[in-house]
């Protein structure tokens, strides 16, 4: 989660700052916090009901629920400037295709929760996939990935 945070941070010191933002498996919903609290529009989403009850709530007691719409999935044809995915690798790679499809051209795809061992794997089937490879923010053996999508 740090270095997913460090990535997002670089994407708005480096501006322009994205305004539309999806985390993908949000969990209690901190990126989703950071990103509000950033200034972007947020959609929230997750597979367990008890993340999604934890985020909607966390991202009222921070003030930001007006930022954050926290929903259970995202419709197909919606796009984002950015889209974060703090997941393990299998579910990665699993969802290449729609991290692709939800993140607009021109747009940011930033995925942690995986170890440096996994990061070159994810890094060739994303570069397959359309997006093309940045930069790798590291915390110990934990990485964040950095993409821009581009057209395939």
């Amino acid at each position: 989660t740090r270095c997913c945070v460090a990535a997002m941070e670089d994407l708005w010191v480096d501006g322009p700052p994205p305004e539309s933002v999806a985390d993908i498996g949000t969990g209690s919903g901190i990126l989703s916090l950071v990103a509000a609290h950033l200034g972007a529009q947020v959609w929230a989403t997750d597979i367990e009901d008890i993340a999604l009850k934890a985020a909607a709530r966390n991202s009222e007691a921070n003030g930001l629920a007006h930022r954050i719409c926290v929903v259970d999935a995202i419709p197909p044809a919606q796009e984002f400037e950015l889209v974060v995915a703090n997941l393990y690798l299998g579910p990665l790679i699993s969802m290449s295709e729609s991290l692709y499809a939800w993140t607009r051209r021109d747009g940011w795809c930033i995925v942690s929760g995986i170890t440096l061992d996994g990061a070159d794997e994810i890094i060739r089937h994303f570069e397959c996939h359309g997006f093309s490879h940045r930069r790798v923010h590291r915390d110990e053996n934990w990485v964040a990935l950095s993409f821009k999508r581009i057209e395939k």
